[in-house]
Order: C-alpha cells, then sequence, then structure tokens
C-alpha cells in the first residue's frame, strides 16, 4: 500500500511539473510559450531541407463559416477564393495566401 501512495504522489506532482506552459521543440530550454529552433543539420547557411512551420490551410467559405466567434490572433492560410464571398469575416479575403482573424472579426 505505502509503494502504491508513493507512486500516486509521485505520479501527481510530475503531471503538475510538466504543465509549466512553455514548449520547445529541438530546443531544452524554451525561451518563450512555443520556441521551434531547426535542428543543427538544418541551420546551416546551404542546407537544403525544408525548415517552417504550417498553419492550417482553409477555404475562404471555411473561414467564413468559422463564424464570429474566432478569437483575435488565429492564424489561418486561405487555399482557395473559389468559394465563398468576400463579405462579412471574408470582407478582405480575395486572394490565396495568410489571414489574421483581427478584432473587427471576432
Amino acid at each position: 500500500m505505502k509503494k502504491i501512495y508513493i507512486f500516486s504522489t509521485f505520479l501527481i506532482f510530475s503531471v503538475a511539473y510538466s504543465q509549466t506552459g512553455k514548449v520547445g521543440v529541438n530546443e531544452t530550454s524554451p525561451q518563450s510559450t512555443m520556441d521551434i529552433k531547426p535542428i543543427a543539420a538544418n541551420s546551416a547557411p546551404n542546407a537544403t531541407s525544408v525548415e517552417g512551420l504550417l498553419i492550417p490551410r482553409v477555404s475562404r467559405l471555411r473561414a467564413a463559416n468559422m463564424g464570429t466567434s474566432v478569437p483575435e490572433s488565429t492564424l489561418v492560410y486561405i487555399n482557395s477564393v473559389a468559394d465563398g464571398a468576400a463579405t462579412g469575416t471574408t470582407a478582405t479575403i480575395d486572394a490565396v495566401g495568410t489571414t489574421i482573424f483581427q478584432e473587427v472579426y471576432g
């Protein structure tokens, strides 16, 4: 019984400690909420592998259907303007590219 109590206490504290709010990808000491560093081989100026962050890709119609409750600064990539109208929350979306839902949208 004592072993179960010790294990349970250890597990609870481990879970509580791990929820500190900073995440590092290839980084052991994150400097911000989300800190992403390329691996060493891809940091060289002559590296040829692709590095980057993929954000959600949606059409203008899908962006419009997200409604008006989208939090400010939500980032999406508009991959098609063939559907949906450039009105309301998508009034400024007239070409393929990124958009940030700003306060006027939400």
